[in-house]
């Protein structure tokens, strides 16, 4: 499947938000309405997204990522292949209607220096969290939907690129495979 396809599957008012650089997230209700998250105006209000165009669009989405969306699996991690946007769907039985959430990359990387000049943390807080990640110890990072936890993993992300010694290599841990019960 081609990706212009996607795209057309999409819908215009879609697409706009898509391409619009301050709208950085598009969500559509069980209800069928649909918002923009825009920069500086918060939620917006877009209208109403027909039934049939948000089960075409979520289920071509599903055949260009191999997958399949249907009662066993009703739900679906994607991500476009216009710039990279994350896509999480849900279909029923978890919801009443197609619902989704297109989420767009960050323009920027925050760092650690940028929260604490913006006083979301203190220095002190930087200085743990920069010895935690020299010293390999575990972060965990937890929050609510779009309450940054993304933007707060890549400038922990960014102490590592600064701090880890030239040559070495940073791989993401993988998890261990579950154990067979006896």
């Amino acid at each position: 499947m081609e990706a212009n396809y996607l795209w057309e599957k999409l819908g215009s008012q879609i697409q706009h938000g898509l391409q619009d650089d301050n709208v950085f997230e598009i969500m559509l209700n069980p209800d069928g309405y649909f918002w923009f998250k825009h920069k500086t105006k918060g939620m917006l209000p877009i209208g109403k997204l027909d039934e049939h165009q948000a089960n075409s669009f979520v289920h071509a989405l599903a055949q260009y990522e191999n997958k399949y969306l249907n009662d066993k699996t009703p739900y679906l991690d994607a991500t476009l292949p216009f710039s990279g946007e994350r896509v999480n769907v849900t279909i029923p039985p978890i919801n009443q209607k197609v619902a989704f959430n297109i989420r767009k990359k960050a323009q920027l990387v925050f760092t650690l220096e940028d929260y604490v000049a913006s006083e979301i943390i203190t220095q002190n807080q930087a200085d743990i969290l920069t010895h935690a990640i020299k010293s390999r110890k575990n972060i965990l990072i937890s929050g609510s939907p779009a309450s940054g936890k993304t933007t707060f993993a890549n400038a922990l992300l960014d102490v590592m690129a600064k701090v880890v010694p030239e040559g070495h290599r940073v791989l993401p841990r993988q998890p261990s495979p579950p154990r067979a019960s006896r």
